[in-house]
């Protein structure tokens, strides 16, 4: 699946991606996105879009619903044209955009941090950050093996420091070298503990 970051390139620093075209809607080159932030406001609010071509354009929402956004953007007349959008993100300037509030954060920011863990062990980075439905979970790439999947909450990260470029996560998200302890059983539970 695909990640909710944007792609790092020379203009990934002084551009932040709002949303990811995901399929074209109807015959008049409507497009359905998929929101990197809580609304759609910023994609109308913020002025022109940048396309990954380069191209600007205005959008005008159709419809949310969700994480979901139905658009109309200037210059896509045809199904043709909406479909050729497919996996293009939306992207504006970042002085365009009000600065996150306190604890929140451009993904784009987060990507590339040092994490360490509440037990001051280096983990790895953070590879991406993606949202399949329940919240956002911070990919961690450690020096070897699989990525490691961490929920962006305040209690599995309780601290990040963009400009120190490291991202604080708790200990018990990573593995430890040990094995977990063994549950027995209790008489008369079942296995989910009812």
């Amino acid at each position: 699946m695909r990640s909710d970051v944007p792609a790092e390139d020379s203009t990934a620093a002084s551009r932040i991606a709002l949303a990811c075209v995901v399929r074209a809607h109807g015959v008049r080159g409507a497009v359905r996105c998929r929101l990197y932030g809580e609304s759609a406001d910023s994609l109308t609010t913020a002025g022109p879009v940048v396309l990954p071509d380069g191209r600007a354009t205005r959008v005008r929402i159709l419809a949310t619903v969700g994480r979901h956004a139905l658009c109309q953007l200037d210059g896509i007349n045809d199904r043709t044209a909406a479909t050729a959008l497919v996996g293009s993100e939306l992207a504006v300037p970042r002085d365009r955009l009000r600065a996150p509030d306190t604890g929140s954060y451009f993904h784009v920011d987060l990507i590339g941090l040092r994490v360490r863990d509440t037990d001051d062990r280096a983990q790895g980075t953070v590879a991406a950050v993606h949202n399949f439905g329940a919240g956002d979970l911070l990919e961690i790439q450690p020096t070897a093996g699989a990525s490691l999947f961490v929920p962006f909450t305040a209690e599995a990260v309780p601290g990040v420091d963009i400009a120190g470029g490291v991202l604080r996560a708790d200990a018990v998200w990573f593995p430890s070298g040990e094995p977990p302890p063994s549950r027995t059983p209790t008489p008369g539970l079942r296995h989910d503990g009812t």
